[in-house]
């Protein structure tokens, strides 16, 4: 070899270790700084998790990809839940249609729970989500319509508010509890709500959602000395819920959910009459809430 070009080499070569020294002294004087900060900023160095896409069951690696990615949850991992929610306004009886309620399919299971919604004036209901498009033909030329669209999430620890109606200056409720017995309640100056919890099932990847109608009747403030133990300060809710009311559904991927009042005419203050529908509104109309699980 050249004397030229074994200089090059020997060149090339302590340029080499030189760079990777370079470079570990880097990466350690970097996740030196990391640490550093963390113990400054009063935090603990924790390992991220990390979710990774398994292979499709069934599918042989060198044929085409399928589109849908299944998860592997770490243990102990709790998948958060993602809706969407459309409160529809329509005029009072439109969702009423029969012709509606032979694509919804009930979306309680027991009869039991069945009868109790619809003793207190609610329907519940599910379908596919390519059916909305065979609903939304009997219902498009309704005049007056408005929508309204939110989205929750949530991984079961906390609950949401879904305010249905607001700013009532006196309301009237006439609800049935579970051992057939009819309570009448009144309420000023209030919301009618639902309280949200949702998880998702990791075995089904089924959405389960859990509503109770509550009445907010404004908030508490609470305060609490140095040395009281217990109690979270701040401002809450004051809440009245209808526990014996609480629905509870599984919405399996590519389903949706739908609330809506039953009977509002006949029976003005039932519970699904007083918080889905105002009769006060010329013309009277109601709420149709759908809930719709986000692809993950």
């Amino acid at each position: 070899m050249m004397p030229w070009l074994e200089s090059f080499g020997q060149l090339a070569y302590h340029g080499r270790m030189l760079r990777s020294q370079i470079n570990f002294i880097f990466r350690a004087d970097r996740l030196a700084l990391v640490l550093a900060l963390s113990v400054l900023a009063g935090c603990t160095y924790r390992k991220e998790i990390v979710i990774t896409p398994m292979h499709p069951v069934g599918i042989n690696q060198s044929s085409k990809p399928s589109s849908v990615v299944h998860y592997q949850y770490p243990k102990g991992y709790r998948p958060p839940a993602v809706v969407a929610i459309y409160q529809i306004r329509l005029p009072i009886g439109t969702f009423s249609n029969n012709k509606i309620w032979k694509i919804l399919h009930p979306a309680v299971g027991s009869r039991g729970a069945i009868a109790l919604l619809h003793a207190n004036g609610i329907r519940a209901g599910q379908a596919q989500i390519p059916a909305w498009h065979k609903i939304y033909k009997l219902i498009h030329n309704a005049s007056g319509a408005t929508t309204s669209t939110s989205y929750c999430q949530t991984s079961g620890l906390a609950k949401l508010l879904v305010t249905v109606r607001k700013d009532i200056r006196r309301e009237l409720i006439f609800y049935h509890q579970l051992n057939g017995r009819a309570v009448l309640r009144s309420y000023h100056d209030c919301d009618n709500i639902f309280v949200l919890a949702m998880h998702i099932n990791t075995k089904t990847k089924s959405t389960v959602v859990e509503l109770q109608p509550a009445v907010n009747v404004g908030t508490v403030s609470f305060r609490r000395g140095p040395h009281a133990m217990g109690l979270t300060a701040g401002t809450h809710p004051d809440l009245h819920a209808f526990a014996n009311l609480q629905i509870k559904a599984d919405i399996p991927p590519g389903r949706f959910l739908v609330l809506c009042p039953w009977h509002a005419r006949q029976h003005p203050f039932s519970m699904g009459a007083q918080f889905l529908s105002d009769t006060t509104h010329i013309p009277p109309r109601q709420t149709i809430l759908i809930m719709v699980p986000l692809a993950r």
